[in-house]
């Protein structure tokens, strides 16, 4: 019998909100080839949302169905079920193919905007920058993520991403993968 390596690992508020915010950096630079990967990390961030008496949590489709969406090309459709039911968003498109997206989240005075090379992605990075600024920055008690959830498989756009991103060799602001160790 072999040990599973999907354990589950506990972090703190504090790791997911980094989490976040490289999700957000991600995706906004992003290739379209990353879509699938910067989709599924958004859903298991948001699937290790810490408790708390808000909603933002609960209206995650089952796993199975997320993946049905991705493994469809559904990837827009994808982003739009990360918003949750009482948040809201814009979405737009310039003539040069730029995507822009603003969310607003309960408990934000304002809205987060930002871009993407394709609408789910500018969504997801305006979620991420949503969620963390929503999350508390005092150290709070340790939430439980699978680890799998963050995985350090390289993304499709790492190597073009390397030569043209001037944090590339800061640690603290670009880990592999984003997995925070």
């Amino acid at each position: 019998m072999t040990a599973s390596l999907l354990t589950r690992m506990p972090i703190t508020i504090r790791e997911w909100r980094l989490r976040l915010t490289d999700l957000c950096r991600m995706s906004a630079l992003a290739p379209v080839q990353d879509e699938n990967a910067m989709l599924r990390m958004a859903y298991h961030l948001l699937a290790c949302l810490p408790e708390t008496d808000s909603l933002l949590g609960d209206h995650l489709p089952p796993l199975a169905q997320f993946d049905t969406l991705l493994s469809a090309g559904a990837h827009d459709t994808a982003a739009l079920a990360l918003i949750p039911e009482s948040g809201s968003f814009l979405l737009s498109r310039n003539g040069d193919g730029t995507c822009l997206a603003s969310v607003l989240l309960p408990g934000l005075e304002e809205e987060m905007t930002s871009e993407g090379t394709t609408p789910a992605l500018a969504l997801v990075s305006a979620l991420a920058a949503a969620l963390a600024s929503l999350a508390p920055e005092v150290e709070a008690p340790m939430i439980r993520c699978e680890a799998s959830a963050f995985g350090d498989a390289p993304l499709a756009g790492d190597t073009a991403l390397a030569a043209t991103d001037p944090l590339r060799d800061d640690p603290y602001r670009r880990p592999a993968g984003i997995a925070l160790h």
